[in-house]
């Protein structure tokens, strides 16, 4: 987000100032005059932050959907929770949670506390997918990711993916490393052995490392 957004990082600050405030006043009285000039503040922040997080996530849902139906057969979604009701305000939300935020000791409101959630043919994927089929997953949101930072930012990330095709069978090892070999920016992948299916992509270069020794593999293309 502070990649692709003006002045997010400056909102998200503020926001947090106003949270922290918030935090410790609650801690003294819940009727502190105070109090609500904070929550107004929150209030202003978190709109606009809630804005710029939904512009984003569309353009990641878009490049994830896009990743997806090349590695799978399966339909994805990502839904985006803000954290509170927003079809309320949240300084009205927040001034009847005082008595309740004071006493879990911290505001329970906000997005600060909001939360992505991600589905696989429309069912949770943390319920319905394997161990394989969610480190594939989560290597394809890395790169739906990385896609949408360099699609609205106008700079490209670096993919650090520690052996990404862990646990997946070998034909959905090769699609997932020539879709990470295709992203079109610099990515650095570990991988378990030498054996490991590799793209023979003219622009890549594998390094064996043993007890510290650096080596380059010299590849067919190589020779």
């Amino acid at each position: 987000m502070f990649h692709v957004e003006q002045n997010y990082l400056e909102k998200w600050r503020a926001y947090h100032r106003a949270l922290r405030q918030r935090n410790c006043l609650l801690k003294i009285s819940t009727r502190s005059k105070e109090l609500a000039a904070w929550e107004q503040e929150m209030a202003a922040y978190s709109t606009e932050i809630q804005t710029a997080r939904t512009r984003f996530m569309v353009t990641v849902s878009a490049h994830m959907q896009a990743l997806a139906a090349k590695a799978t057969h399966y339909s994805t979604s990502l839904h985006l929770k803000p954290g509170w009701d927003i079809a309320r305000s949240l300084m009205e939300e927040l001034a009847v949670a005082r008595s309740q935020d004071a006493v879990a000791g911290f505001t329970r409101l906000g997005p600060h506390r909001a939360d992505l959630t991600f589905a696989v043919e429309e069912r949770e994927a943390s319920t319905a997918l394997s161990r394989g089929q969610s480190k594939l997953y989560v290597v394809l949101l890395a790169m739906a990711l990385s896609q949408a930072i360099t699609e609205l930012g106008g700079e490209s990330p670096v993919l650090l993916l520690d052996d990404p095709a862990a646990e997946l069978d070998r034909d959905t090892q090769a699609i997932l490393i020539r879709l990470i070999s295709d992203q079109g920016c610099q990515s650095l992948m570990s991988l378990p052995n030498e054996g490991s299916q590799l793209p023979d992509a003219k622009d890549m270069a594998v390094f064996h490392v043993k007890r510290g020794d650096i080596r380059k593999m010299l590849r067919s293309r190589d020779s």
